[in-house]
């Protein structure tokens, strides 16, 4: 089947033929007819007689697109400027042939133009979020403040994103225009959004998306606009949700006096084309078509035009008010939840990338102080950094719902380093400049935090490390030394594994690691403890190096299996880690391994927790949530699963990094109580004299010292079955 970009090329090809022909004469018509009549060409190009027909018309330079509407024309003055616009702007060679669709059956709207049967459709989001569930991210009740952060995602790599998955399903986005976010209308102030909760709540059916009112724990009742008032008069529900453009078009003369400014959930249109259509297109039409699309959604969505509708309501007696701050938190804590409810749907990029961007330029105030996360919470990894960033939030949830530390606030602001080293280096220079930025906790991977120890030195910045283990992030030379870590330490870590591969009867030990500092530093460690082994037969029999990204481990391993190796050890991040473990289990033969903890950072996949049942897979821990059951671990374990709800089974994911985030913030704030300041300078000498700290993992005694910044040791570390289901 020819390409999508060979079928573009090919009747772009035509095109530019079609006027050599008009210009040099008719010389060389019989070769375009040839062309135009070969059965093999058009079968590569034509896939319906809808498509023959755009063939013949782009060779008059005319085309007829067939558009879909959800409702009648006089509902849709935005697709009428539109089609207006585009039969203007391409001097009447494109025309567009309405179809109407049901609103019932609005859905196979979508479906139509995937499949070709409709060329452009108007769609609502919550119509879209149905066939593509990434877009339904977009309706996530108090994501957005206003409409200007909506276009400022929209235009951003998250918007791209978003086209990508479209894309994906044959769909090009020609143009998004948020409409509005639904609101509370009431005939009583909203006090406590339990209120809310404790009543039943209207909703249209245009916009009524099940699971995102079941996770905010409302009743709801479909009833449309014109339907409001006799339930509210009835007692049957007890506030409505819509928005303020979907009411002022009701028409509905309402005695209603409240409009609670919640910003609940966003509303939206977006123009689509079929993307197999568009493409065979004429550059010039595309580009008239995007264009116009654009114009029309610039013009709709005008700050002039977003008043009107405020007085209009206002001119109905509608009045807007602000919930109270103890109801807005309430909302934004179930909001929070009902993200994390979908975020295995909508994946950590979508979510961690959309919030960083929406946090980067918020001002800190005089009352708070800044703690920043500079870690993998996009990429292959990112389960590790969102590990980190949750651990971070109990924290300051807990410090600050008990009056902050000294009287401040703590807020968090996370970057996403995606594992890269410049990236790393950027986000330390950005945090570097932030207003009163107290510390910076780190992530997963060791090169990055060897690559920003100047710029943290420099700039005096107080870096926490839960869990990048390279013995030289803190054995780094600088003095004073700004890095503390609570995580695994390589230089104890090597010795670890090679002991535990020993208790097991293994002599005979394969090293298979990624070809980074941390790989090569266990490399050094894993050699030095078997040099002190007095039995010869205990031996290094191959060591296998790889690079990230790699997905085809068979070689190594096969050369690893021929010369006799009992144990692999392994040091790999997840992504690597996940490839091996697949090309393990096809094997005849499997062989143990025992591993360092980088494999517990990333999600795994269907095919790698198959993979895992066939193999025996240790890993290091420094300690388990789940097999703890103290009254302190239990009561963490409650707050985790309510903030963080999951679909399934209750599990903590990466929760060695959860923990020692976690225990980083107490540690880091007990220091500032010491101190009596919020300078990084005597916040870091504060930090080398705790004396006791009772945490989650263990009762800890001068936790860092002026020689020793590592508050984990040998003792601390255990080595579990590798399930991470």
């Amino acid at each position: 089947m020819v390409s999508l970009k060979k079928r573009t090329i090919w009747v772009l090809g035509m095109a530019f033929s079609l006027i050599v022909i008009m210009i040099y004469g008719s010389k060389n018509s019989e070769v375009l007819q040839e062309s135009i009549n070969n059965e093999l060409l058009l079968d590569s190009l034509i896939k319906s007689d809808s498509e023959v027909k755009l063939k013949r018309n782009l060779v008059e330079e005319a085309v007829t697109l067939t558009l879909g509407l959800p409702e009648s024309p006089k509902q849709s003055p935005f697709f009428e400027q539109f089609v207006r616009w585009v039969k203007a702007q391409s001097n009447g060679k494109v025309e567009m042939e309405p179809r109407l669709v049901s609103q019932d059956i609005s859905e196979q709207l979508l479906t139509g133009v995937i499949n070709g049967d409709i060329d452009i459709a108007l769609m609502e989001l919550s119509e879209i979020g149905t066939i593509i569930p990434e877009f339904s991210f977009l309706q996530s009740p108090g994501l957005f403040n206003n409409v200007v952060e909506v276009n400022k995602i929209w235009t951003s790599e998250v918007g791209d994103y978003l086209r990508s998955k479209a894309f994906e399903k044959g769909l090009t986005i020609l143009a998004f225009e948020p409409s509005g976010f639904s609101h509370f209308f009431t005939s009583q102030p909203i006090v406590d959004f339990q209120q809310i909760q404790n009543s039943t709540v209207g909703i249209s059916s245009r916009d009524f998306r099940q699971s995102i009112w079941q996770n905010l724990n409302i009743n709801t009742l479909i009833l449309e606009p014109e339907q409001m008032l006799s339930a509210l008069e009835d007692g049957a529900i007890q506030a409505y949700s819509t928005t303020m453009e979907q009411m002022v078009s009701s028409h509905v003369n309402s005695p209603l006096k409240f409009l609670a400014g919640t910003n609940l959930m966003l509303s939206g249109r977006f123009i689509v084309m079929n993307q197999q259509m568009l493409s065979t297109l004429p550059k010039s039409l595309q580009t008239v078509l995007i264009k116009s699309a654009g114009n029309i959604v610039t013009k709709n969505n005008s700050a002039v035009s977003k008043q009107e509708v405020i007085v209009a309501l206002e001119k109905r007696g509608i009045k807007r008010y602000d919930l109270p701050d103890k109801a807005q938190s309430e909302l934004k804590q179930w909001a929070q939840r009902q993200i994390e409810f979908n975020r295995e749907l909508w994946g950590n990029y979508l979510i961690e990338m959309t919030r960083e961007l929406l946090h980067k330029d918020q001002p800190i105030g005089d009352n708070q102080l800044l703690i920043g996360l500079d870690a993998d919470l996009t990429s292959s990894s990112s389960q590790s950094g969102v590990a980190i960033k949750r651990g971070i939030e109990l924290a300051l949830d807990e410090i600050n719902q008990a009056g902050g530390v000294l009287g401040k606030e703590l807020v968090l602001k996370s970057l996403s380093h995606t594992g890269f080293s410049d990236q790393g280096i950027r986000n330390m220079k950005a945090f570097s400049k932030e207003r009163n930025l107290l510390a910076v906790v780190g992530g997963l991977h060791s090169p990055v935090a060897l690559a920003e120890q100047e710029i943290i030195h420099q700039e005096k910045i107080i870096y926490l490390d839960p869990w990048a283990a390279a013995t030289a992030i803190v054995e780094n030379g600088y003095s004073p030394n700004y890095i503390f870590r609570l995580s695994v330490r390589d230089e104890y870590a090597a010795p670890f594994l090679v002991a535990k591969a020993l208790e097991r009867g293994y002599k005979k030990m394969a090293y298979l690691y990624e070809d980074t500092g941390w790989g090569r530093g266990n490399l050094k460690g894993i050699t030095t403890a078997l040099k002190q082994q007095t039995n010869d037969d205990i031996t290094l029999v191959a060591t296998h190096s790889f690079l990230w990204g790699e997905d085809d481990f068979n070689r190594s391993l096969a050369i690893i299996e021929a010369k006799g190796a009992e144990v692999i050890i392994l040091v790999a991040n997840a992504p690597e880690g996940a490839n091996i473990f697949k090309n393990m289990a096809l094997r005849k033969s499997t062989i143990p391994v025992i591993s360092h903890w980088g494999i517990t950072g990333g999600e795994l996949d269907v095919p790698t927790r198959e993979a895992l049942k066939k193999l025996d897979i240790k890993v290091l821990q420094t300690f388990s949530l789940m097999d703890l059951n103290t009254e302190k671990v239990t009561a963490f374990k409650k707050r985790y699963f309510e903030r963080y709800p999951t679909a399934g089974e209750q599990k903590i994911l990466s929760e060695s990094g959860t923990v020692h985030a976690y225990e980083l913030i107490y540690l880091l704030v007990k220091a500032i109580e010491q101190a009596q300041s919020f300078d990084r300078v005597k916040v870091r000498d504060s930090l080398e004299h705790i004396e006791n700290y009772s945490g989650l993992i263990k009762n800890y005694h001068r936790p860092f010292t002026a020689l020793n910044h590592d508050a984990l040791g040998l003792d601390d570390f255990s080595l579990r079955i590798f399930r991470n289901e």
